[in-house]
């Protein structure tokens, strides 16, 4: 039962970072700043990169992840209607939105590592991709003081 958990929710990690890597790509088609549209894509890139880690990773432990589930397709069906409020948001409030969306995906790595059954491969990888992410919020995804 605990490996079933474990498979479902590595596969929640794969398509929310499948999920992310588009809306990075496309709130960077809908900043002002260069220099944000170029840390949006570049954490874009960054997160099909762990995607395709973790389903390497995963097979080797055993876990067959499907490169897009139903809910992979739910979401991509939605994702141009997600998208719609990001042309009306300014850099401010996108920023906001993707630190959001981060801090989200940082609970379920959370989750996913208090699983008895994680090999320590996978294990490794997503603390690693964790702390990556905590980077991102941190560094790249804060709303620069108004002078």
């Amino acid at each position: 039962m605990r490996k079933t958990n474990l498979k479902n929710d590595l596969q929640r990690i794969l398509d929310t970072c499948k999920d992310s890597a588009n809306v990075f790509i496309s709130a960077a088609d809908h900043v002002k700043s260069e220099d944000l549209k170029n840390t949006l894509l570049l954490i874009a890139l960054q997160r099909k990169n762990f995607v395709e880690l973790l389903i390497r990773e995963s097979w080797k432990s055993g876990y067959v992840l499907a490169p897009i589930s139903s809910l992979g397709h739910i979401l991509q069906k939605s994702f141009r209607a997600f998208m719609q409020p990001f042309a009306s948001l300014d850099d401010e409030k996108l920023i906001i939105s993707c630190r959001e969306s981060e801090e989200k995906l940082v609970e379920l790595y959370d989750i996913t590592l208090m699983n008895e059954d994680i090999p320590i491969n996978l294990y490794q990888l997503i603390v690693e991709h964790q702390q990556l992410v905590r980077i991102t919020i941190n560094e790249h995804l804060f709303v620069p003081a108004h002078v």
